[in-house]
């Protein structure tokens, strides 16, 4: 029987309006608390990691590049796993539901820590010097943990909204998703931020119960279409061996889809830079009070502004909008590096960076969903996750020497932003002539590249 409206439908999924409503709101709260795990537990490590003496470089290269490492490692597998997975419960909320004890242990760790860290020091009758080593490799473990907890997520949560929203307002989700990540931002830092250094130990137990709470709803609420079957496992050595050259092949094989994973990396990175130390610019340029103004200002000005993004994004493209933000971002990170030398041209250049980078990152949210193949979305996303943890690994190390050569100015990073969003442009300029070239829009809508 054929559905009442075909635009509400998703594979084999036909909504009403009030069951996608539904399905879009379970959405967000997941979002929401996501991002809130997000927000609240990377400037808390990179402030327990400044308190027990570690530099900046080897905070940024921590916080940065261990996610990238664990990432490279892990993304192929879990998007070829989810793809090929088929339950009753589907092929997607399996796999978040597993993140559920993963953040119980990370949030929990990463407060515990400095309690667990000195005492193991006393437990082993250690030199009192030890005390930070042990603290710090305590939060190095569950950072760790944390950190593969985002990456399962973050490739699931993509993979998920691809199989259960309707392409003509994919924009528009990931820009409320982008709202209410925005949200969260500002919630933590206008109430807990000036608070994380001391009363790290609530926020993070809070927040943590707060994500397993809305993530299991989330689970629990959510149903997925019917997916084709699949070929049977894989068994011995030989297979997997073959498999992973069909991974290659398939993903990075086609300079298209080459072109869009390069671009990617360098775009969705290009202002980790800046974002690795802001935390730091609290301290060493402007009173924390008044870091978290200009973070509560931008998040404001952000938020405003993602739901009207995601609806250009859906009517124009999520690559052309992106071009549009992308260029932006150059030009203002470039006079940034070369103005930010008072108070006031600080203040405008950090405000610049966040709104511009959150722009860039609204726009093409659902680039990904609009370009690569439905039924294996989460194959070819990892591969681009891939690509981007390998510029992560180098950005992180990179800023920190950056910024230890210029002496902690704070020009320096911007400049480097800058640098590396010309060159995203350049990428994304190619891969938007290439695009083109495939057919534009047609072609991205056609079943070829994704089907519904």
């Amino acid at each position: 029987m054929p559905p009442e409206n075909p635009k509400l439908t998703v594979g084999s999924l036909n909504y009403t309006r009030l069951g996608l409503a539904m399905t879009i709101f379970w959405i967000l709260l997941g979002a929401f608390a996501w991002a809130l795990k997000g927000r609240a537990g990377q400037p808390t490590a990179q402030l327990l990691l400044s308190d027990f003496g570690e530099s900046d470089s080897a905070s940024s290269a921590l916080v940065g590049s261990v996610p990238g490492l664990l990432a490279l490692i892990f993304l192929p597998f879990l998007g070829y796993l989810s793809d090929k997975f088929r339950s009753p419960w589907g092929r997607r909320i399996p796999f978040l539901a597993l993140t559920i004890p993963f953040v119980a242990v990370s949030m929990v760790g990463l407060a515990v820590s400095p309690s667990v860290g000195t005492y193991l020091d006393r437990a082993l009758d250690w030199h009192p010097s030890g005390v930070q080593n042990n603290v710090v490799l305590c939060l190095a473990v569950f950072w760790g943990i944390f950190a593969f907890t985002d990456i399962v997520g973050n490739l699931i949560f993509g993979a998920l909204i691809n199989d259960v929203v309707p392409s003509f307002m994919m924009g528009r989700v990931f820009g409320a998703v982008r709202a209410l990540t925005l949200l969260a931002g500002v919630l933590f830092n206008y109430y807990f931020f000036g608070q994380a250094e001391t009363d790290y130990v609530p926020i993070l137990l809070g927040i943590g119960f707060f994500v397993i709470v809305a993530i299991a709803l989330m689970c629990a609420r959510i149903r997925e279409g019917d997916y084709p079957p699949v070929a049977p496992r894989l068994k011995g050595w030989p297979e997997f061996i073959g498999e992973a050259q069909s991974y290659f092949h398939e993903c990075f094989g086609s300079r298209f889809y080459l072109l869009l994973f390069v671009g990617w990396g360098l775009s969705t990175t290009a202002w980790n830079s800046v974002n690795y130390y802001s935390v730091f610019f609290a301290s060493g340029f402007i009173t924390p009070a008044h870091y978290v103004d200009l973070l509560t200002l931008t998040y404001s000005i952000s938020l405003l502004i993602a739901y009207p993004i995601g609806i250009l994004a859906d009517h124009f493209h999520p690559l052309r909008v992106g071009i549009v933000a992308l260029a932006l971002y150059a030009l203002a990170t470039l006079w940034s590096g070369f103005f930010a030398t008072t108070p006031l041209n600080f203040d405008i250049s950090f405000v610049l960076h966040g709104v511009l980078s959150g722009a860039f990152l609204t726009a093409t949210a659902s680039l990904l969903q609009r370009l690569l193949p439905r039924l294996k979305f989460a194959l070819f996303a990892s591969a681009a996750g891939v690509m981007v943890c390998l510029f992560n690994i180098i950005i992180g190390p990179l800023a920190g020497f950056v910024l230890n050569t210029a002496h902690h100015d704070c020009r320096s990073i911007f400049l480097l932003s800058s640098v590396q969003s010309w060159l995203a442009l350049i990428a994304i300029f190619v891969l938007y002539r290439a695009f083109l070239a495939r057919g534009g829009d047609n072609h991205s809508a056609s079943s070829t590249v994704r089907t519904d």
